[in-house]
């Protein structure tokens, strides 16, 4: 295990959680910080994005973060609409299989949560079959 990449994860989250207005600056010293990973596979911000917590996402984009199709497929199957799209706004293109299968697999997910996550989708030309 490479420590210095888990410390790198482990910093650039405290900064996000705890000193939001440090980000940038932070960020913008050491852009690898946008790439490092937790012991599961995930940036900070798709760690974020599971949680669907808009804000930090949206900080963390503006500094230049980005996420596989693999954060907003997990975003799909976990109903985080508003998400969607953010992440589809951003220019992340999803594995509309994927995603179909996410939905399918929930079946806690209320059916206007689905019937949003497909409008979203298609608003972006995006078609779940």
């Amino acid at each position: 295990m490479d420590r210095e990449y888990d410390y790198g994860f482990d910093r650039l989250m405290e900064a996000v959680r705890y000193a939001p207005h440090t980000v940038a600056g932070l960020v913008n010293a050491e852009p690898e910080l946008l790439t490092c990973k937790n012991l599961i596979n995930e940036t900070v911000m798709h760690w974020f994005v599971v949680e669907n917590d808009i804000e930090k996402v949206e900080l963390l984009s503006a500094c230049g973060g980005q996420v596989s199709e693999y954060a907003l497929t997990q975003a799909c199957s976990l109903g985080h609409v508003d998400m969607v799209y953010l992440l589809l706004g951003t220019g992340v293109i999803p594995d509309v299989n994927s995603c179909r299968i996410g939905l399918k697999l929930n079946p806690a997910l209320p059916r206007k949560t689905v019937i949003k996550m497909r409008r979203a989708l298609h608003r972006y030309g995006y078609i779940l079959g």
